[in-house]
């Protein structure tokens, strides 16, 4: 995955509008990307249909399954793929909550297409970097350890295995 190439990029947030208009921005600079609209979607699609994005982009505030916990799903997994969070609510706190997640950047809304681009390329040159692999924080170790919110429901963890191995 270079940093200039095309990418299959995930888009998970509750607000359709968001969703249309950040699919319509990344095709326009030459991506494919699929828009869920809830963090449950992008599970089904992951675990239960086998959709392995090159890129996600998810927000933070969303019921049910929200940003931080499907990062830190997929990283519980073993799902190295790059993700990016968007919120409207920026502080220091979710900013280190989102990288104990595993997130690999935030990008604060409303934001231009031009620096979601920016942000883009530097997670995937990062991530080329270190050969793909996401690295483990204290966070994941805890989550893997059962001692985090947010545990996965059954069926999507039980697929998720099957696909890992």
């Amino acid at each position: 995955m270079d940093p200039g190439e095309v990418m299959d990029i995930l888009i998970v947030d509750d607000q359709r509008a968001l969703v249309e208009s950040i699919s319509r921005g990344l095709r326009i600079r030459g991506h494919r990307p699929l828009g869920t609209y809830s963090g449950e979607m992008a599970l089904e699609l992951i675990a239960e249909q086998g959709l392995r994005p090159e890129l996600i982009l998810t927000d933070y505030n969303m019921g049910g399954i929200d940003g931080v916990t499907l990062t830190r799903i997929l990283r519980s997994h073993s799902i190295p793929v790059p993700i990016i969070l968007m919120t409207a609510h920026g502080s220091v706190e979710l900013h280190e909550k989102a990288a104990g997640a595993g997130c690999d950047a935030v990008l604060e809304k409303p934001f231009y297409l031009k620096e979601l681009s920016r942000v883009l390329r530097k997670v995937v040159r990062r991530k080329l970097k270190g050969n793909g692999k996401a690295s483990r924080s204290r966070a994941d170790l805890l989550m893997m350890q059962g001692k985090h919110e947010g545990e996965m429901p059954t069926r999507y963890a039980s697929a998720l295995l099957d696909r890992n191995t």
